[in-house]
Parts: structure tokens; C-alpha cells; sequence
């Protein structure tokens, strides 16, 4: 149905700005006594949510009884404009009922802001939600007023979404969330891009997006809701600005991104300096929540760096879809790899015998098993393939210097394959990175050899963080 005619009962000033509003509407030709409570410039309420309630507060805004025309600010918008419809549901309660009785419920605070128009802002301490009840986000131009507003507030509302939208809007001078048709989700539109209240005034979000100067669903203007039409007229400036917003670390050690060391751990397999890789955040949380990489994320980093000794294309960490997958990919690179690979070049040989003789002395031994490296570079073909597993894919990482293998083997058979320990050098020394027995079993259940490889750490001050990473 649509509105006829609306005439003007009864309009009374409450306190805190408030103003009732008492109005007879014609629905076609139904007639209806409605009750409303408003805040001039920005919301108007109904006792109970109406769905038709933006049919009646359209006719407010186009009504000379009570609205000059000339005074285009001075417009009502709904309460659902500014509260999102999937956030805890008693906010709605909460504000509508502060409009009728000008009492906030004791659980929530609401302040009004001394700026040049009426705005009040509300907060939930417990969540961290801030919602302004005011048609402009930003409330201010000036950064360091805007903070003084926030400061009314306890310490934490600073880092609620809220505030760092709305800040980053100030700091960049770029007030396009007002264009954002969507009222209910604007304050909120950040966290899609990777930013968290304890990144707080970083604004940087952990991952690169694949073109910032596009309007896609993966792109900082499409996660921003930017309209395109708005986006296209002003893309110049939009996109040297949000580029410069959406900053990539590949390697962000204070992250707070879901899984995000084993994603960097996945993603620097295909990264270098000179290249790094760019994904959006819908790929990155394919990788993160995909359960396959929880006990394969290894075997998969292995393939990919067979993949490149051998060249050749690969499957994409987004297009992993299962453990199975991670096998088979596995498995297959494994054979092809060591058909190439098995019989190292002489020049290869001659560079690890090289390199052997600036290695750390780390040879160790007791009664029952002894530590020492490969005495020959094809030495890892054998190991590979009596224990079951990959470790002479690692020969161009061990010539790189990025990996050292050793072997441990018991007194009683000293050529026989028992387990396969990978070190690397770390900031502070060296670490302990894996080892393992047949068919990358943990060493843990093999009688004997954890107290022996703890103790040969200790002895040489090795650090022991992940050994239990399939080789």
C-alpha cells in the first residue's frame, strides 16, 4: 500500500532533543493512528519495527508541516540505517526504547556529541560496538577531534570498527562512506579487509589484494561497498589512496589473521623478494580454513618445491580441496622428481662436500645410536627411499644453504636408514626442524630416540619447535 495523505496530530519536544509526533496516515483508504519518536537530522522510531517504516519517513522528509525543504540536512532515516540487522538484536531494543522513555538500558551507554549538528553515539562495552545515531559517520573533520570525542569513552572503544572506520575516513580526507547505500553495514565494512581492533590505528590489512585499482568483490573498493558509479567518476584518487590503505606484508609476525603462519608458510613457497606473491582474502581464507593443510601443509610446500627444480605448473593452495588431493599431488611429483634427481651432477657434489666442511659439529653418539651428516650428496636417494619419504627433494635447498640434513642411525647397523633430522640457522641459533623415522612416524615412538635427540640438542644448544613437520 501506499500513502494518500498524512496529516499532523499532535507534535510535542521531549528531552535529550527528542521529539514525539502523533499522525493520522491514509493507506489508500485505510486510516491509521501512528505514534512516532524522532531526533531532528537523523532517526525516527516507531513503538515496534514496521516494515513499512521508510514509506512514512520519506513522507516526513517531504512534508512542509514539519520539515522546511530548503534545509536539505534536516532529514529522519531509520533506526535499522544504523544498526546492522545481524548484531546483537536488543541494540534495536535498546535505542527504541531511549527514544519513547529517554532511559538507555543500564548494559549500554549513549552520549551526545557537542558538534554543529544533533548527533548522539552509542556503545556496547562489553562487544565494542559503536553505532552513531547521525547521518554523518565521521562527526568531525578534524582527527584530533574526533579522538577527543571517542576519549569520552572507556580506553578500548578507540579500537571498536566504528571508530577506526571512521577515523581512517578523517586521516584519508576521503568521506565516500557516505555514499555506501547501505547505512546498517558501513561501520563495519573493514573488518572483511583483515583489519582487527588490536591492529587499531595500523589500518593495514595482512594480505595484498589482486588489483587495488578495480572494482571486484575481492578489491578494497568492492569490500568497501564503494558504488561503482561513485568509484568510476572519482577512481583516480580512489585508487592511489586505497592502494596505499590496503599495505601487503606477506610476513607479518603481529598478525592476528586466522592460521596466518601456516598460510605465510604456504605462500612463501611461491613468494621471492623480487616477486611477491598478491592474493585477495577470499583465497587466503580458502587456504586458512581448508582442514587438509592442518596435517598436510608439508607435503604440499614439498610439492611446490619439487614443482620448481622440475618446472612445471601447479595446483593453486585455494584450489585444494582435499587430504587426498595433497597425497596424490604428492606422491606422483615424488616419482618424477626422483627420476630426474636421483643421480646428482658432479658439480652439485662437489659444491655439498664444499659446504660440509663449514657445517656446525654436531656429530654425536652414545651406545645405541649416533648422529652424522651425509657423507655424499646422493646419500639422501637412499635415505629417501628405505624410510619413505621425500628428503632427496631437499637437495637443492641443502646447496642453497637453506636446509642441513643429518642422519641417525643405530650402533648395531650403522648403513641402515633409521631417521632423517633437518636443521636450520635462526636469529638466535639453530633450530630443530624435523625428524623422522619410516613413513614420517614421529620419533617420538620409536624406543630411545627422543631422549637422545633432546639430549643432543641440549648438548648444542639446538632449539626443538616443530620436529613432528613431515618431511
Amino acid at each position: 500500500m501506499e500513502i494518500t495523505k498524512i496529516s499532523l496530530l499532535e507534535k510535542k519536544s521531549l528531552s535529550n532533543d527528542r521529539i514525539y509526533f502523533k499522525v493520522k496516515i491514509v493507506w489508500d483508504k485505510i486510516e491509521e493512528i501512528v505514534e512516532l519518536w524522532g531526533i531532528e537530522d537523523n532517526i525516527l522510531v516507531t513503538k515496534e519495527y514496521r516494515p513499512d517504516i521508510e514509506k512514512i519517513i520519506y513522507v516526513f522528509n517531504h512534508n512542509e508541516l514539519w520539515t522546511a525543504p530548503k534545509e536539505v540536512n534536516k532529514f529522519f532515516y531509520p533506526l535499522r540505517y544504523f544498526i546492522k540487522d545481524e548484531v546483537n538484536p536488543d541494540y534495536d531494543k535498546a535505542i527504541r526504547n531511549w527514544m519513547i522513555t529517554g532511559n538507555m538500558n543500564p548494559n549500554y551507554i549513549i552520549k551526545e556529541i557537542h558538534i554543529q549538528y544533533k548527533a548522539y553515539l552509542f556503545y556496547d562495552p562489553v562487544d565494542n560496538v559503536m553505532l552513531p545515531l547521525c547521518q554523518y559517520d565521521w562527526l568531525t573533520d578534524s582527527v584530533s577531534e574526533f579522538d577527543q570525542i571517542i576519549s569520552q569513552f572507556e580506553k578500548k572503544a578507540a579500537t571498536s570498527t566504528y571508530a577506526l572506520v571512521a577515523r581512517w575516513s578523517i586521516v584519508r580526507n576521503l568521506h565516500y562512506l557516505w555514499f555506501v547505500k547501505n547505512y546498517s553495514k558501513r561501520y563495519l565494512l573493514l573488518e572483511d579487509a583483515g583489519i582487527y581492533p588490536d591492529q587499531a590505528f595500523l589500518i593495514q590489512s595482512s594480505l595484498e589484494f589482486t588489483c587495488p585499482t578495480c572494482h571486484d568483490a575481492h578489491s578494497p573498493a568492492g569490500l568497501l561497498k564503494i558504488p561503482k558509479p561513485f568509484y568510476n567518476l572519482n577512481k583516480e584518487t580512489l585508487a592511489t589512496e586505497l592502494t596505499g590503505v590496503f599495505i601487503i606484508k606477506i610476513s607479518d609476525p603481529d598478525s592476528e589473521l586466522m592460521n596466518y603462519k601456516m598460510v605465510n608458510e604456504i605462500m612463501s613457497a611461491f613468494s621471492t623478494k623480487e616477486c611477491p606473491v598478491k592474493i585477495s582474502y577470499n583465497q587466503y581464507k580458502k587456504i586458512a580454513c581448508n582442514p587438509a593443510f592442518n596435517k598436510k601443509s608439508s607435503d604440499y610446500i614439498d610439492y611446490v618445491n619439487m614443482i620448481k627444480h622440475m618446472g612445471g605448473d601447479f595446483v593453486l593452495p585455494w584450489e585444494i580441496t582435499s587430504e587426498n588431493q595433497i597425497d596424490r599431488l604428492h606422491f606422483n611429483t615424488i616419482q618424477e622428481y626422483n627420476l630426474r634427481k636421483d643421480q646428482s651432477s658432479s658439480e652439485m657434489k662437489r659444491k655439498y662436500l664444499d659446504l660440509k666442511k663449514n657445517f656446525p659439529k654436531f656429530e654425536y653418539s652414545n651406545t645405541e645410536f649416533f648422529i652424522k651428516y651425509p657423507e655424499d650428496l646422493d646419500d639422501l636417494n637412499l635415505e629417501g627411499s628405505y624410510l619413505h619419504h621425500c628428503v632427496r627433494s631437499y637437495k637443492g635447498r641443502i646447496l642453497d644453504g637453506s636446509a642441513i640434513i643429518l642422519f641417525l642411525r643405530t650402533i648395531k647397523d650403522p648403513d641402515i636408514p633409521f631417521v632423517t633430522m633437518q636443521i636450520k640457522r635462526t636469529s638466535s641459533g639453530w633450530d630443530l626442524v624435523q625428524a623422522h623415522g619410516n613413513c614420517n612416524c614421529s620419533i617420538s615412538s620409536i624406543e630411545g630416540v627422543y631422549p637422545f635427540v633432546k639430549e643432543w640438542c641440549e648438548k648444542n644448544s639446538i632449539t626443538m619447535e616443530d620436529i613432528d613437520r613431515a618431511l
